[in-house]
């Protein structure tokens, strides 16, 4: 199950797939997630090949929505 790039802010999503994306992202990623934590979105910028998702936990950074789920 992979995160609904649409998802309004304050949605709740599960970083899960840290080898996703590309090399850049999965670096930024790991500076700054913890695999199977759960964070806040503050935000989607979606694109024409990938989404950009801003989280309330880690202001400033953007990441690859690829490399989340949606929280069950």
């Amino acid at each position: 199950m992979s995160m609904n790039i649409y998802a309004l802010p304050g949605a709740r999503v599960t970083f899960s797939h840290p080898t996703s994306g590309y090399d850049n992202q999965q670096k930024t990623a790991a500076e700054y997630l913890q695999v199977g934590a759960t964070y806040t979105v503050q935000r989607t910028d979606v694109h024409g090949w990938h989404t950009d998702v801003f989280l309330c936990e880690v202001p400033d950074v953007s990441f690859n929505s690829a490399l989340f789920d949606d929280q069950a």
